[in-house]
């Protein structure tokens, strides 16, 4: 047919060309190969008069034919197949870098660092190359695919009413069963490659892998060796910055501070100097590093390199503590030389608030050597080279101003202050001892008792409360029942009529009831005692014996101040030392008859008198009422012929006085 003639060249280029496209394909999907296949089958041959731009199927197939009998004549279309699988299997194995399909079997040796690199080198560019080969595989699939025969309809040149289909058989089935035939051994092949190539980088990974990890266990055991003698960074030992010192540098420089040590001791008036070698200094370096060194965990710095460690270690310091302690009393004992002591908290009584309140407890500058030893001794421990002394190391007060004992007894003697003391005589209220008064009477002792000063309260009770209370002996004004206004003073403490304060007995009374914190009133004891308590005027009853000695007169009185007896007298002769003892007194006595004696002025160790009396009523001791052989009484007789001492009465007037007068009645002499 024209058509056949007209493509003549076309088959030896499809030949060449598809001979070309089988060599350069690395594989094709078996599917695709088979669906060809089938499509060629089914596929009619197109009429004659299709234009020449379409390929005819069955020229093509038997140029190939004919082209591959030229070359292999005796090769059947089954070893066309077979040379076309084992063309394309040498061509791909010449392009490729991989293994042989059979691996070989040797020993292999321990790659290298560069054989790893350039293994790695080699995958990567074999996975570029596989990626290329793939893309221009799927585009020559796409080419074939355009080759396939496809069904062709044409018209009998002769009969053009008839149309026939003829489908184009010739070598389609073979191609694509030689097709199948690469595609499937070439993917078997390169699938083994790839399993080769893999192994072998694998084992060269790991063999680098095990390499790095022998090298790490290396560096780690070599570090860590090297730390279990040397300090890891950010270390201290007692405080001190000690990061990448070996354990034995640090011994030396221990063991040099304890060769060169000495220490400084000052303030509280005490100049002390200490060197080592006074004491037997020693600082043990090793021991300090090896008891630091134990602390270091050497075998996890990894994890330690960038934690704080912070060691504390025995300082290793010995000493003579006799020795030091000797230097250290001898310079105590001469800054106390001439020192103060302290003074304790105490009490003390503010007026102005009508209280006790707390005086604050004060330093002196007397040290105490007992607490300069040990501070010493601690600082020398912790190679302290200035060691300051300070007021706790000065002798304390035993009583602060805070100490609970104390301010609690002070409320105490506050609360008496403030309910006062009350003192009675005869029933009536005499006095009362207010607080400031009383406040004189605490005291504080060491142990911050509260103690009554007994001493202060017998002062008191002898001196302004006896002059307040006694009367006795004091001048006492009265007026007499016949309206005589007098004065009457003088007497003698053993004779005397009125009250006379027991200042012993009471001493004790106030002293108790303040140690017991009574504040109950108090009943005054006294040593005499008289009728009424009228201090400064009469305290004598109504019935007395009144002796008037300006009027030489005696007068006895009975309870109604009337007079029941009465009698002229001579008193004592003044001029010549013999005047009667003015004063309130008492008749002690009744006696008769008796003998009275006088005074040896003369010193001849005789009485200078003797005289017989039938009435004696003494009054102050050897002065009394008593009858006298006179031939006159009163007017001025006692001026020039006065008695001793004595009031002398009639003899009738005596013996009357005798029966009403009674031991105890008072005898008021006055002028």
């Amino acid at each position: 047919m024209d058509t056949n003639t007209s493509n003549e060249a076309s088959p030896e280029k499809n030949a060449r060309h598809m001979r070309e496209v089988l060599q350069s394909l690395p594989s094709f999907d078996s599917d695709i190969s088979t669906e060809n296949a089938a499509e060629a089958e089914a596929t009619p041959v197109d009429s004659p008069n299709e234009s020449e731009g379409d390929l005819d199927v069955t020229i093509v197939t038997h140029e190939m034919q004919s082209e591959v009998q030229d070359e292999q004549p005796d090769a059947s279309s089954s070893d066309i197949e077979k040379t076309v699988s084992s063309e394309s299997a040498t061509d791909v194995s010449e392009d490729s870098p991989t293994e042989p399909s059979v691996p070989v079997t040797q020993e292999q040796e321990m790659p290298t660092a560069t054989e790893v690199e350039h293994a790695e080198s080699e995958r990567v560019e074999e996975e570029r190359s596989k990626a290329e080969l793939q893309e221009d595989a799927m585009a020559e699939t796409a080419a074939l695919s355009s080759l396939a025969p496809t069904p062709q309809t044409y018209s009998d040149p002769v009969e053009p009413a008839q149309e026939q289909t003829v489908m184009a058989t010739p070598l389609a089935e073979p191609i694509s069963e030689g097709v199948h035939n690469y595609e499937t051994a070439f993917s078997q092949e390169a699938n083994e490659n790839a399993k080769q190539r893999r192994k072998k980088v694998l084992r060269r990974v790991l063999i680098a892998c095990a390499a790095l990890v022998g090298a790490l266990v290396l560096i780690y055991v070599a570090v860590s060796l090297y730390f279990t003698t040397h300090f890891l960074p950010n270390t201290t030992v007692n405080g001190e910055d000690v990061s990448g010192m070996s354990v034995s540098d640090l011994s030396s420089y221990v063991s040099s501070i304890g060769d060169n040590y000495r220490t400084t001791i000052s303030g509280d008036n005490v100049d002390l100097k200490v060197a080592g070698a006074e004491i037997n200094f020693v600082y043990d370096g090793n021991a300090y590093g090896k008891q630091a060194s134990e602390q270091i965990d050497a075998w996890r710095w990894p994890l330690e390199l960038n934690q704080q460690h912070d060691y504390v270690v025995d300082q290793a310091i010995t000493f003579d503590e006799a020795k030091l302690e000797e230097l250290v009393r001898a310079a105590v004992s001469k800054a106390n030389e001439g020192a103060s002591q302290p003074t304790n908290a105490t009490m003390k009584y503010d007026e102005g608030a009508g209280k006790f309140v707390v005086v604050p407890d004060a330093l002196g500058t007397a040290v105490n050597p007992d607490a300069v030893v040990p501070v010493v001794s601690q600082a020398v421990s912790t190679l302290q080279t200035d060691i300051k002394l300070g007021n706790k190391e000065l002798v304390q007060p035993t009583i602060t101003k805070d100490d609970k004992k104390l301010n609690g007894n002070i409320d105490t003697v506050n609360g008496m202050l403030d309910k006062k003391i009350t003192l009675r005589i005869a029933n009536k209220d005499a006095t009362t001892i207010d607080k400031k008064l009383m406040s004189g009477w605490f005291t504080l002792d060491d142990q911050s008792n509260i103690n009554v000063n007994t001493d202060a309260v017998k002062e008191w009770c002898h001196g302004p409360l006896s002059e307040q209370f006694d009367t006795t002996g004091k001048p006492r004004t009265y007026t007499r029942p016949d309206g005589k206004e007098i004065t009457v003073e003088g007497g003698s403490e053993e004779y005397d009529y009125g009250w006379s304060l027991d200042s012993d007995s009471l001493t004790e009374i106030i002293s108790g009831n303040l140690k017991t914190n009574n504040t109950n009133p108090i009943e005054v004891p006294m040593l005499k005692t008289a009728a009424t308590w009228n201090p400064g005027k009469q305290d004598w009853p109504a019935r007395y014996i009144d002796v008037d000695l300006s009027e030489q007169y005696v007068r006895m009185y009975d309870e109604s101040s009337n007079v029941i007896w009465e009698s002229n007298c001579v008193s004592g002769n003044p001029i010549y030392g013999g005047g009667t003892d003015t004063g309130v007194y008492f008749v002690y006595l009744k006696k008769s008859p008796e003998v009275l004696k006088g005074l040896d002025y003369n010193g001849d160790n005789q009485p200078d008198y003797e005289v017989p009396v039938t009435y004696w009523m003494p009054f102050d001791g050897g002065e009394g009422l008593h009858d006298a052989n006179r031939g006159a009484f009163g007017g001025n007789i006692y001026t020039y012929d006065g008695s001793h001492g004595c009031v002398n009465l009639p003899y009738s007037s005596a013996e009357a006085l005798w029966g009403i007068v009674e031991v105890g009645d008072p005898v008021v002499v006055h002028w």
